[in-house]
């Protein structure tokens, strides 16, 4: 139902837009909705659910390899050109098989959670707990060295949820664990960590997020209903910096506001944004209700649910730094997600008793 509303509310707005031209894009990106029905319909159980997560996880893997390998090659090619890397690499990270480095960061933070989630909550045997590992932990590198802070922030949350929910001992414990990782860490990631609160002039994006959310709160508050119609925000931008805004604007991309809520909110209106996270919230609240009728201990159905949990946290989180949902290579793979939640909600098939 949320979804649904969703997508009406984009349909209303396109129609009330100031330049119905520039939204149709976003009309054609509504298809890209249509994973969640198909792959719920297609995977039907929850234990053909767990076997797609698990494939989600080792393709994320595979793909974090070849993202490590391209930062070795970075490395290389800011020592020929002199440059310092902490500039240089800020200005084109690894991307592994996408376009950017928030595609690949988003699609690798799904990987490392549900592969977490795996570790801490499906039914699989000792012997078998490498593969996780390995998994777990190619991914984990290529999102540190990948330095895309707002992944860090989302992945240090929902692993907290997961270890929560494992061992609350260890989840109290993790914030010190990370603390002494940080302290150990190498200069260049020590610098990124601290631009989150402390950045370094208009090197980091700090200035130009900033920028771009009091944008989209002006549009917001001047079309607070249906917004200023999908995808105008980029061609009504400058109408809209507020006035104690200095020039030059910081160096970034302002093509969107850098935040799902704000953006959605300002292209389709506050009620149509609430749809959304209406959408988010309810696979968490669905998953959660799910949970507890749960017997205790690891079952195919609790790894699903929780990496279901975890996973919507992070999308949750990641789109207040970014417009995350809207890069099709990672909402497709939300949506897989979801439905992988809603055939563990549903009531309980015949192949439940697989166990991957």
């Amino acid at each position: 139902i949320p979804l649904g509303l969703f997508a009406l509310g984009t349909l209303i707005a396109f129609a009330f837009s100031e330049v119905p031209s520039a939204g149709l894009s976003q009309i054609k990106h509504m298809y890209v909705y249509l994973m969640l029905p198909v792959l719920f319909t297609t995977l039907r159980t929850p234990a053909r659910a767990a076997w797609f997560m698990m494939a989600v996880a080792a393709a994320t893997a595979l793909m974090a390899m070849l993202g490590c390998g391209q930062f070795v090659q970075k490395l290389h090619q800011a020592h020929q050109a002199g440059k310092s890397f902490y500039e240089f690499y800020l200005e084109s990270r690894i991307h592994g098989l996408q376009r950017h480095w928030m595609a690949f960061s988003g699609q690798e933070l799904y990987g490392l959670l549900i592969a977490g989630a795996w570790l801490l909550f499906a039914p699989i045997p000792k012997r078998r707990m490498w593969i996780g590992l390995v998994c777990a932990g190619v991914i984990g590198l290529a999102l540190l060295l990948a330095e895309t802070r707002s992944i860090w922030i989302a992945a240090f949350f929902s692993g907290i949820y997961m270890l929560w929910f494992w061992r609350r001992l260890f989840a109290l414990l993790a914030p010190v664990v990370v603390a002494i990782g940080i302290l150990a860490a190498p200069a260049n990631f020590q610098q990124r960590v601290i631009s989150i609160v402390h950045p370094s002039g208009y090197t980091d994006s700090n200035a130009h997020r900033i920028v771009c959310w009091r944008t989209g709160l002006e549009m917001i508050e001047a079309h607070p209903l249906l917004g200023l119609g999908p995808d105008v925000q980029k061609l009504k931008f400058y109408d809209y910096v507020p006035k104690d805004v200095p020039w030059p604007l910081p160096t970034g991309f302002y093509g969107h506001l850098h935040n799902l809520y704000i953006q959605y909110a300002a292209d389709r209106g506050i009620p149509t944004m609430l749809m959304m996270v209406w959408f988010l919230v309810q696979i968490i609240v669905d998953s959660l209700r799910k949970l507890g009728t749960l017997p205790p201990g690891r079952s195919t159905m609790r790894f699903i649910l929780h990496a279901a949990v975890a996973c919507t946290l992070g999308s949750m989180i990641f789109g207040i730094f970014e417009y995350n949902l809207n890069t099709s290579v990672v909402l497709t793979l939300f949506l897989a997600i979801a439905a992988c939640a809603a055939s563990a909600t549903e009531e309980a098939h015949d192949g439940d008793v697989a166990r991957p």
